[in-house]
């Protein structure tokens, strides 16, 4: 079912089980040539993108995830914004990135793969063949169709200030999910 390409948040608590080999997280996949995504690269380093032949736009992290442990991971977009570098955000445990080794946005209105009819959508996954499994563990894996949320809609500071935890099932369960939208917890 075609639901809004131009806006969706993805949010997933990952726990690495291994940091060899190139790993996705989520992809929208039509073919080998074009796909959104979020992935782990081998370099430990995580790619947000949409590729349409070649990179349509894409942020690269220049900070690396290798520690074994939890990460909460949210890829908010909304190509409507008139701001370009609102309209892709990714944060890591409740703070946004900023610092990208590449940082290539999407363009004013632009239509991804994801929410669109016929695209099949991989958690853990790059296609339906299974390429480039994630390893590891998720958790309170959430997919929004048609909003562009950010961290704190789905985590929080503990009251020490040092641990992003996230929020109450019952909090996620009322966010506004959209037509293909789902809350794996």
């Amino acid at each position: 079912e075609t639901g809004v390409e131009e806006k969706g948040t993805f949010s997933g608590w990952i726990y690495r089980g291994s940091t060899s080999g190139a790993q996705s997280i989520f992809t929208a996949y039509v073919d080998a040539s074009n796909f959104f995504h979020i992935y782990l690269n081998t370099d430990d380093t995580i790619l947000f993108s949409q590729l349409s032949s070649s990179y349509d736009w894409q942020l690269i992290t220049t900070q690396v995830f290798r520690d074994i442990g939890w990460y909460h991971i949210v890829a908010a977009i909304d190509t409507t914004q008139v701001v370009a570098s609102e309209r892709a955000i990714l944060y890591v445990n409740g703070k946004r990135v900023t610092a990208f080794s590449t940082e290539t946005y999407p363009s004013l209105n632009f239509v991804n793969d994801f929410n669109t009819a016929s695209v099949v959508n991989n958690i853990g996954c790059w296609d339906t063949g299974a390429n480039n499994p994630y390893d590891g563990y998720m958790a309170e894996v959430v997919w929004i169709d048609g909003l562009q949320y950010a961290a704190s809609d789905f985590g929080e500071f503990d009251s020490t200030g040092l641990f992003w935890t996230p929020l109450a099932s019952a909090t996620i369960k009322a966010l506004t999910f959209g037509t293909n939208g789902f809350y794996l917890d």
